[in-house]
């Protein structure tokens, strides 16, 4: 009818608990109005592109009605965890993707109650959820803000190991679902819009690939679920998850989130872009009136407001239907061309790799006298895309390996590779420091034989292996090997200061007299030496060193002394 206008799509529950029942919801009923300002500001033309998206989807859902098969999608629940109570069991979870089951199916026996003035628009989605896999993590973190206005980027750690989460399966291909403790913080879940079609602006879309999915309370999932603010207590039945999937295939609230509602006043000129959903200017405000109709402009044919429909806000007992509208807009959105294609084309389940994520990476012995004795066999089928901003791109398969150098110089070696799928038998290699909240890629390349140079002897490194195509996976066994006799030390033990680290233009070096000169030189992160070796006098104890034409970047400043070399990472900002 109007606009679609996607961003992050937040179930409130009202943050003033001394509030009656009847006025539950007033106020701040979604974080829809702050989440588009944002977007708008930060990439003009926003509004405009979603409503061209939105108009894409309809034309797209209009165009293939006929064709009524029954989409499935695939589903991973991941369960994090901090207090016992939070761990739902599994019989829980099923119970829910049964809801969902009936609910986009129009199967649920609640849908007889449908007033009859809205059963010419009931719509059947014809959706199916086939639950993959559940994963537990147990966790210390948490994952909800306290302020007045919650902050998303909090709850998204949910969504990452380095953070305490769970990192998701490959979101262009499964849905995945993270159940939580959502806290006091007022939500009951909430979800990403689709994303990434064509005509969308660069980064109107999520942070990243890997944040796409749904996000639930403990407390709401399953059928007799119940979540209490203060003293208000709202009793649901599974279909906090049917909204906020709702929101994930691309439906928004049927009052059209409408600046004025967050004020508590009617507003009828803005809705969700559905021509069948009826006018309303307010949400239901978590209660079952069905004599409300808050769009009554005395006009021949105006309907009540449709209290029934999943993307309001009425009691769960009250919920029971999309209309025909929304159905063809989720179903476009799924069909060939739309943005949530790939969920329906995965068609099969692979488990992943034990060490498919950075927080559970394998570790891996080096070993002695340059000589791989034993191999280590590994595999990149059913791997999941990490979504990093190293080397690869966020479709890359990925599986690691964690690593402490014995030594400056460590060999890797793969062998016995054999294609498992796709027609690239590439294999990439990349190399980080063991900072899973703070990766920064050292360096990476192609092959089955490579030395990594100018490590820290005892430090621990991350090792990345991917396929070099999003449709290959391999088979291969790794090894690490190394020369332990190379005598590497990090120049704290040897009390020398490095300083300023960042540096400018200039690196101080201050270290205590020696008997004898020392050679000093700087190389990039691959081993290259890109300032000329330096001899300092025995006597000197402090020392400058020009970089002004060193570009911006990480390097290792080596320091040579009695055939013992010394090792200091620096950084440079120009």
């Amino acid at each position: 009818m109007k606009t679609l206008l996607s961003t992050i799509l937040i179930t409130y529950i009202s943050l003033n608990v001394a509030i009656s029942q009847s006025h539950f919801h007033n106020g701040i009923p979604c974080g829809y109005e702050h989440g588009i300002k944002s977007m708008e500001n930060k990439f003009p033309g926003f509004k405009n592109a979603v409503e061209l998206s939105f108009k894409y989807a309809q034309i797209n859902s209009e165009n293939t009605q006929h064709l009524r098969t029954t989409y499935t999608i695939p589903v991973i629940i991941h369960i994090v965890w901090k207090n016992p109570i939070e761990n739902i069991d599994s019989a829980t979870i099923i119970e829910q993707i049964n809801i969902l089951n009936q609910d986009y199916q129009k199967l649920n026996p609640d849908t007889s109650n449908l007033r009859n003035i809205f059963l010419s628009v009931s719509g059947n989605p014809q959706i199916n959820f086939r639950l993959d896999s559940i994963i537990r993590i147990q966790t210390n973190e948490v994952f909800y803000s306290t302020g007045i206005i919650p902050d998303m980027s909090i709850t998204d750690r949910v969504k990452q190991d380095c953070f305490g989460g769970s990192a998701p399966f490959d979101t262009e291909k499964f849905l995945n679902i993270w159940i939580c403790n959502l806290g006091s913080s007022g939500i009951l879940g909430f979800a990403y819009p689709p994303a990434n079609l064509s005509n969308w602006p660069s980064g109107a879309e999520a942070p990243s690939k890997g944040l796409e999915g749904v996000v639930l309370d403990y407390r709401v999932v399953g059928a007799s679920g119940s979540i209490t603010q203060g003293n208000t207590t709202i009793i649901t039945q599974g279909r906090t998850a049917t909204h906020e999937i709702g929101h994930y295939l691309g439906l928004r609230h049927i009052w059209g989130d409408g600046l004025l509602t967050f004020l508590g006043i009617p507003n009828c000129t803005d809705d969700d872009g559905i021509s069948d959903t009826p006018n309303a200017g307010l949400n239901a405000n978590f209660i079952c009136d069905t004599l409300v109709n808050t769009c009554d402009t005395a006009q021949l044919g105006d309907l009540p407001d449709m209290i029934e429909n999943f993307m309001d806000y009425a009691s769960e007992d009250c919920m029971n239907t999309f209309t025909i509208g929304q159905s063809n807009l989720m179903r476009g959105l799924l069909g060939t061309g739309g943005t949530r294609n790939g969920l329906i084309l995965n068609s099969n389940f692979i488990s992943p790799p034990n060490n498919d994520n950075i927080s559970q990476a394998n570790l891996l012995q080096v070993q002695t006298n340059n000589n791989c004795l034993n191999y280590t066999s590994a595999s990149t089928v059913g791997a999941n895309p990490s979504y990093l901003n190293g080397c690869g791109s966020a479709s890359d398969h990925d599986i690691w390996f964690r690593f402490e150098a014995i030594s400056s110089d460590i060999n890797l070696e793969i062998t016995n590779v054999l294609t498992v799928s796709g027609m690239n038998s590439t294999l990439v290699y990349e190399l980080f420091e063991d900072d899973c909240q703070n990766l920064n890629s050292l360096l990476c390349g192609t092959g089955t034989d490579t030395t990594f140079s100018n490590l820290i002897n005892g430090n621990t490194y991350l090792l990345r292996i991917y396929s070099n195509d999003s449709l290959a996976s391999h088979n291969f066994d790794i090894c690490l090997s190394s020369n332990p006799s190379v005598n590497i030390q990090n120049i704290n033990d040897e009390n020398i200061t490095i300083y300023p680290n960042p540096a400018n233009e200039t690196l101080r070096i201050k270290m205590p007299p020696f008997h004898k000169t020392t050679k000093i030189s700087i190389h990039n992160l691959w081993g290259v030496q890109v300032l000329h070796e330096l001899i300092v006098p025995s006597n000197s104890i402090e020392f400058a060193i020009d970089t002004k034409k060193l570009p911006s970047g990480v390097y290792f400043l080596k320091i040579t002394r009695s055939n013992k070399d010394l090792y200091k990472k620096i950084k440079l900002i120009k």
